[in-house]
């Protein structure tokens, strides 16, 4: 494969920075200081702080004080919950197969396989305990503007690896992860690849929003693709592995939390979550207030 690839980083302020998620202090009501408590960790997204601010609402609700520790990369979390310095995260299996445990995604492997094995390697290497899926799975997607698609005659990945005068853009994971960019690249047989842009993760779609882009690595569950009427391209060669979700937690952590892994079986469908994510991303709305309505209806 040829790597032109040409990157530059865009700061926040640049097309206007994303909202500012502060984490709050630890404790919560009725916990008294010295009492039961958990350490909850997040990734750096809304959708990661929605979950996040949700969980922090069940885990007080179940008597613990909990500090929370939001805006984390993938990575630092994991470290973080191997040290013993988190008690819990939500984590996405494809995310933890590919990126985490280094396994190689074969063509064919079903969602039950990979979480399967996920669950077996984080038992076997880090002895740390998977819980049953959420419910939604949070899946990579390239996407462009229709009339894009319509000019270039895309309809698959695979369309797009025979073109390259475009301008593609990405949070910062992708370019460095085994599931993202070069093995995507390599996979499809990109010959080169054009001008690409590292964003936040967050703002990937803001680039878009503002015609800075042609091509953009989105999320399944993100609502902004509908708002901007955009087409997610078929996978049609089968990259990307499914992107579960389920919370990581530590085996001494306080029984509470593998209580709530066991609770959270199923509770939020990939249409619920993407609703959430686009009540923040799309309408404005605060994670946190975000989180307590759904969490309302959830213990009402």
């Amino acid at each position: 494969m040829k790597e032109t690839m040409r990157r530059r980083r865009f700061l926040a302020g640049t097309i206007g920075a994303p909202a500012a998620f502060l984490a709050s202090g630890p404790g919560g009501a009725g916990c008294a200081p010295g009492g039961p408590s958990a350490v909850l960790g997040a990734k750096t997204y809304s959708e990661q702080i929605i979950l996040g601010e949700l969980l922090a609402r069940l885990l007080r609700a179940s008597g613990l004080a909990v500090t929370e520790r939001f805006q984390m990369q993938t990575f630092v979390l994991h470290s973080a919950i191997a040290n013993g310095d988190l008690d819990c995260y939500i984590e996405y299996t494809g995310t933890s197969y590919s990126a985490i445990m280094h396994e190689t995604f074969v063509a064919g492997q079903t969602a039950e396989e990979i979480y399967e094995r996920v669950k077996e390697l984080y038992r076997e290497r880090f002895d740390l305990r998977l819980g049953p899926p959420i419910g939604f799975a949070n899946d990579y997607v390239i996407a462009v503007p229709r009339d894009f698609a319509r000019e270039r005659n895309l309809r698959t990945i695979s369309d797009l690896a025979r073109i390259s005068d475009y301008l593609f853009v990405a949070g910062y994971p992708f370019f460095e992860r085994a599931d993202g960019l070069r093995g995507m690249m390599d996979h499809y047989g990109f010959t080169e690849m054009p001008e690409s842009i590292e964003v936040e993760v967050d703002m990937v779609f803001q680039v878009m929003e503002a015609g800075q882009a042609d091509v953009a690595v989105g999320n399944s569950t993100d609502g902004r693709i509908a708002k901007l009427d955009l087409l997610v391209l078929e996978d049609d060669l089968g990259w990307f592995p499914p992107y579960e979700s389920a919370l990581v937690y530590r085996p001494d952590a306080h029984p509470a939390v593998a209580d709530l892994a066991e609770r959270l079986g199923g509770a939020i469908s990939t249409e619920t979550m993407r609703a959430l994510n686009r009540r923040v991303d799309v309408d404005g709305e605060q994670p946190a207030d975000v989180a307590a309505d759904f969490f309302a209806t959830l213990t009402g």
